[in-house]
């Protein structure tokens, strides 16, 4: 899930742990303009999700994650945040 912080101007990019044989398995957050030209993030842990906070540019942007080197898709995407959670 991602959603923009209107505060730091940044966005926002959320993965919650997917298993709990694996909760500490690295995760990056793969994202570019294109989905030939994605770059790699290393994402750090916040209680029970992983999160990063980039400072993008106003555009499309394709995204994914890699959990302990594979890709996956976002699990949240299409879902909708409300500004109070």
């Amino acid at each position: 899930m991602y959603w923009f912080d209107r505060a730091t101007q940044e966005t926002v990019f959320e993965f919650a742990t997917l298993t709990p044989a694996t909760p500490d398995a690295p995760v990056e957050l793969l994202c570019g303009r294109t989905a030939t030209r994605l770059e790699r993030h290393p994402m750090r842990r916040c209680d029970d999700r992983w999160v990063i906070r980039l400072p993008l540019p106003l555009g499309y942007y394709a995204y994914g994650f890699a959990v302990n080197g594979r890709i996956r898709r976002d699990p949240q995407a299409g879902c909708v945040r409300a500004a109070r959670g």
